[in-house]
């Protein structure tokens, strides 16, 4: 299946961005359509903190 889908088709159904960049690629995506996101990735009880809590300030850093 990965030979049949392309970049530029994955990019319509995803966000494709590095951590750093990922709540701005979200907001500038969603922002006129959704109030709320969920992101669809494996959960590991504190397997990923860092990474949720980076993304939560990236968050608010950006909305101000």
């Amino acid at each position: 299946m990965p030979g049949l889908i392309s970049d530029e088709m994955l990019g319509e159904f995803c966000v494709q961005a590095g951590e750093d960049d990922l709540a701005d690629a979200i907001r500038e995506r969603y922002s006129s359509l959704a109030d709320r996101i969920t992101l669809y990735m494996p959960f590991v009880p504190g397997g990923m903190d860092v990474f949720w809590r980076n993304l939560v300030g990236n968050f608010n850093e950006s909305g101000k």
